[in-house]
């Protein structure tokens, strides 16, 4: 039996089925739970199934900014920062020695913590 001989046996509604089941709709993208489509096969003319490629999402890509929909709504002037008692400070400030530069003999002073050593530098030796 040759295929026109088959298309010719079938009625209305089976050749209405036969339609529906060999075509794809173009409109709708067959599309994975991952979000991507997946790549639409198509038969060449010596029925071979091959798949279209998929755009390459690696390498330099457009950067679309969107509209800026913020609102400069003000201030919110009913808010007020209730009084509170501070918590008084138990350390005693530091106490800075001083201490002469050997390059350019300027006296600074200087936390003793950092200051170790024979020779010191001012903050403007230190980059020469």
């Amino acid at each position: 039996m040759n295929m026109k001989d088959y298309l010719n046996s079938l009625s209305e509604n089976e050749k209405a089925e036969l339609k529906k089941a060999l075509l794809v709709p173009k409109d709708e993208p067959d599309v994975p739970d991952d979000g991507e489509p997946e790549p639409k096969p198509f038969v060449t003319e010596d029925f071979t199934v091959k798949y279209r490629k998929r755009k390459s999402k690696k390498g330099k890509s457009e950067v679309q900014a969107g509209k800026n929909e913020w609102i400069d709504e003000g201030e919110l002037r009913d808010v007020t920062t209730p009084d509170f008692e501070k918590t008084p400070r138990r350390r005693s400030p530091p106490k800075k020695v001083h201490v002469e530069c050997h390059l350019c003999g300027k006296t600074f002073k200087s936390d003793p913590r950092y200051s170790y050593g024979e020779f010191y530098r001012c903050n403007k030796c230190i980059g020469r």
